[in-house]
């Protein structure tokens, strides 16, 4: 999967963040954000990680990437990692997925990462890009009917948990 080396984003109030690829000292934020309780509770990260956990999860986003399986992103805003934002292969083509420290909340950063991502994937030739919130996560809704997604059926994945599954196509 072609992915960027890296993306400048704009929130609808100007504020600039970069998307840059994960690195290996990135593990502090995998594991800050582990220690986010409403992150753990709405995304698959695991919680409270020990540091050794955090960079083997670190060091398997760059092994995805160097396989060309997808690539995970570090949310920059000033000069503050605020969160991540990634991109794999699950069913027939790339599925994005977010997370962002309460810092960041409420200032637009996640829908312009999802925005950005998801406008990139299109406009290099992927015909829909997808996501999936877990029921009753009411603000990753928000951020994907604003990033322009629509809302498709329900589904319960492999470890039980009910989503609500998420497409955006490219424009005709």
């Amino acid at each position: 999967m072609l992915v960027p080396d890296g993306l400048s984003v704009t929130t609808t109030t100007g504020e600039v963040a970069l998307l840059r690829p994960v690195a290996e000292d990135d593990w502090r934020l995998d594991q800050e954000l582990s220690r986010v309780p409403d992150v753990t509770r709405w995304t698959y990260y695991p919680p409270d990680v020990a540091e050794e956990e955090a960079r083997r999860r670190v060091a398997r986003n760059l092994e995805i990437r160097a396989a060309g399986r997808g690539g995970r992103y570090i949310i920059v805003a000033g000069d503050s990692a605020v969160g991540t934002i990634g991109v794999g292969t699950r069913g027939s083509g790339p599925f994005l997925f977010y997370a962002l420290l309460p810092v960041a909340r409420g200032r637009g950063l996640a829908i312009a990462a999802v925005s950005g991502l998801a406008g990139w994937l299109l406009a290099h030739g992927e015909p829909f890009v997808a996501a999936s919130t877990m029921v009753g996560n009411t603000a990753s809704e928000r951020v994907l009917t604003r990033a322009g997604f629509e809302p498709g059926e329900l589904d319960v994945e492999p470890d039980g948990v009910t989503v609500r599954r998420w497409r955006l196509g490219a424009p005709p």
